[in-house]
């Protein structure tokens, strides 16, 4: 029998980000309507949109693995809780910001 979650928000998530990668930001949220409004204008900037009227309304559907489906350890995947981990490839010096010592060298931040 699976146990049920409860999901966390995406404001939650974006925020948690921030505080593991060093750059706290504030989160606001939009009220259904004005974040489609953006959503739809955002579609009008040339290249790939940041965001859809189509992203926004997958976001209302949960989407969390469970872990439990076949053929993860055969793909090097092992379920993991996102607390634990994040920090590990969102902190400082890791992942994309491993560049930042460089990117400092050069004057780009």
């Amino acid at each position: 029998m699976l146990r049920t979650r409860r999901c966390t928000p995406l404001k939650e998530l974006v925020e948690f980000a921030g505080r593991c990668s060093g750059h706290r930001r504030p989160v606001m949220e939009l009220p259904p309507a004005l974040g489609r409004l953006q959503a739809a204008l955002m579609e009008l900037l040339p290249g790939e949109p940041l965001m859809s009227r189509d992203n926004l309304d997958s976001m209302r559907v949960d989407s969390v693995a469970s872990g439990t489906r076949q053929g993860l350890a055969r793909l090097g995947i092992r379920p993991g809780i996102g607390r634990a981990i994040a920090p590990l490839y969102l902190g400082r010096g890791q992942g994309p910001a491993r560049l930042d010592v460089w990117r400092a060298a050069v004057h780009r931040h």
